[in-house]
Parts: C-alpha cells; structure tokens; sequence
C-alpha cells in the first residue's frame, strides 16, 4: 500500500431533500493537495460498498465520490464499483486500480463483508492509495473500536464493541467527533462513551474534513484531531493545523 488516508466525511456532497448532490471534496486541510501528489490527476477508482445489499446507497457515495473528485480537477473515467453485483476477480480489480474507496455506513456489517471478501489479503499485494470514509476508516485499523449504532445493539449485552479489522494500521479512530457530544443513543453521547470506553482501547477522534495520513510507516493528523485515554480527551491539533501521531499501540488486547 502507497498511503491510507482515514477520514470522517470528505465532503463530497450536500443532502437536498432526499437526495445527495455531489460538490467539490473538503480541502480545507489540505486533502486533495496530499491525494493529488500520490495518484497524479488520473484516478482508476474502485468502491467497496459498506453493506453489499444497499445498492441505492453505494451508487450515491459512488456517483457523489467520482464526481467531487472531478470537480477537484481530477480525471475519474474508470469507476468500479464492488457490491452483491460484483462477480469478477478481487483482486485483479484492485490491482489494476490506484485507489480503492472503503465506503461509510454500518461498522460490524463492513466488517463482515470484508472477511467475505477476502479483502485483507487482496490488499497486502496492492501498492495504491487507499481511501477509508468513516465505517470504512474504522475498519482499517487490525483492532476496530465500533460503539453500537442502534438502541437493539445498545441494549445487547451481547454486544462486542471490538472486531478484527484489515490490519493496515494500528491507529484506531472514531469519527464524526464535531457532533460527538450531541448525537446521543439510549441517553449516552458518543463523546461520552469515547471517554469510557478509552480506558480499555486508546484511540484518536477526528472531525469531518480531517484525516490522518498513514504513508511510510509513519501516522500524521491533519485538522482537528484528539486523543481519547483513561477516560480524558487531549486536544493534539486544530482545523488548519496537523501533528506527527504514534498510532494506538497502547490499546489492550480484545
């Protein structure tokens, strides 16, 4: 792998009604410019879809993508997109791209279509850009740290918060954290169970239009960007700025 950016939302769209509309990505901390130094201005993109049955949302993250990227000045000609209807080779696909899109949606469905696909291997062989949106950003790290996204998981006592992920990296995220502290569930704020559960699993917030870099063994923040341990958030860097991180590995085995 050339680099992995793990993001919160690129900003690609604006909701209208119903719909998404596509707009330019979010290049306030500078994501287009990194994107624009390891692919070049041609993009042979493929998308893997979050939940492989929800075919209306994975053509909209897709349609939405391709198009931001154009407005940003890129060529994208060659989008591929991989779903219940895919039935060619993996692998071939992937290699034959230069960034492979890891859409948002449902954490622990992802994940489970990830092992179906078999995707953590095809990716030890790839040496493009890889591009995780939210879910898919979580499920890159080989722990993933998933709080539950519904009342029934909430309430599950059953319910694991931890899953084995891609292996790419060891910095574990949660994103969405500009609206951490009132998106709530079951009464409990998202920021409030990142405090809890840090005790147990170390791991970085970030916000929409930020990122960290992950490229040559090395981990970098840019935007705003906390670090949640023992039950304290600390503030590493703001919208405009970035930081060199260490990763997670701090994080207590599951």
């Amino acid at each position: 792998m050339k680099a992995l950016f793990l993001t919160s939302s690129l900003g690609c769209s604006i909701k209208l009604g119903d719909a998404r509309i596509p707009t330019a990505c979010d290049n306030s901390n500078g994501f287009i410019d990194l994107l624009r130094k390891e692919v070049g201005d041609v993009i042979k993109l493929t998308i893997i879809a979050s939940n492989p049955n929800n075919v209306f949302k994975t053509e909209s993250q897709a349609f939405c993508l391709a198009e931001g990227l154009k407005f940003d000045g890129f060529s994208v000609d060659d989008v591929a997109i991989v779903d219940s209807r895919f039935k060619g080779d993996l692998k071939d696909l992937i290699l034959s791209s230069n960034v492979v899109f890891l859409c948002g949606g449902h954490v622990p469905t992802q994940n489970n279509y990830f092992k179906e696909l078999g995707l953590k291997e095809v990716l030890e062989s790839y040496d493009g850009v890889v591009i995780g949106q939210s879910a898919g950003s979580m499920n890159c790290s080989t722990l993933v740290y998933a709080q539950p996204e519904s009342e029934e998981e909430f309430l599950d006592s059953s319910y694991n918060k931890y899953f084995d992920g891609l292996g790419l990296t060891d910095v574990i995220v949660m994103p969405h954290m500009n609206r951490a502290k009132t998106d709530t569930l079951c009464g409990q704020t998202t920021y409030g169970m990142c405090l809890e559960d840090s005790y147990k699993c170390p791991h970085y917030g970030i916000t929409d239009g930020g990122y960290i870099l992950i490229k040559d063994g090395k981990a970098e923040a840019f935007g705003r960007t906390t670090y949640f341990k023992d039950g304290k958030e600390i503030v590493l860097c703001e919208n405009g700025q970035s930081i060199t991180i260490d990763g997670c590995q701090e994080s207590n085995e599951k």
